[in-house]
C-alpha cells in the first residue's frame, strides 16, 4: 500500500499477520477470521451500492473493475475493487476514507494482493524488543537478546 509517500506492508501467512510501517520494525498478530459480507456490530451489508465499472486489464490477466461503498465498524470509504476474472479472487483495492484516516492508518488506502505461496516470505521479528517513542525519530530498540542491544531505527 503507497500513500503520499507512506507505506505498510502486511503479510498474512496462515494464521499470524505480519506488518510494518515504512520499513521499520515488523509487527506480529493473530490473523483475524475471514470477514462476511455483512459488518458483525451493525448487521449491514459491507459493501453497498456497488457499481460494475467494466472489464480492466491488470498485471494477472483480465478483471471485473467494480465500484462501491465499504463499511465496517466506525469506518467508510469509496471503494474500487479489481476481481479476477480467472480465479474470482481479489487483485487490488483502493479506499478513501471519508474521515481521513480509516482502517488504515492512511486517508487512501492502496491493497495488492498476491496469493502465491512462494511469495509468502515470513518476516524477522524481533523477539525481545522493546521500542520507546516510535513517534520521535530515531526510534530505539532494545533487544535483550543482541550482543550489543541498542540499535536505532
Amino acid at each position: 500500500m503507497v500513500i503520499s509517500g507512506l507505506t505498510m506492508e502486511v503479510r498474512a501467512i496462515d494464521n499470524v499477520a505480519y506488518s510494518r510501517i515504512e520499513n521499520g520494525v515488523w509487527d506480529e498478530d493473530k490473523r483475524l477470521p475471514i470477514r462476511t459480507p455483512l459488518d458483525a456490530h451493525s448487521g449491514l451489508p459491507v459493501f453497498t451500492s456497488c457499481k460494475e465499472l467494466g472489464n480492466s486489464q491488470t498485471e494477472e490477466g483480465l478483471a471485473f473493475h467494480y465500484s462501491a461503498y465499504w463499511h465496517r465498524y466506525k469506518w467508510s470509504a469509496a471503494i474500487e475493487i479489481w476481481i479476477s476474472k480467472t480465479s474470482g479472487k481479489f487483485i487490488k483495492t483502493i479506499s478513501r476514507y471519508d474521515q481521513g484516516a480509516g482502517e488504515m492508518p492512511f486517508p487512501v488506502a492502496i491493497q495488492i494482493m498476491d496469493y502465491d505461496r512462494a511469495h509468502a516470505m515470513k518476516p524477522i521479528v524481533p523477539d525481545a524488543c522493546l521500542t520507546l517513542d516510535l513517534d520521535t525519530p530515531p526510534a530505539i530498540c532494545i533487544d535483550l537478546t543482541s550482543p550489543s542491544p541498542i540499535t536505532a531505527h
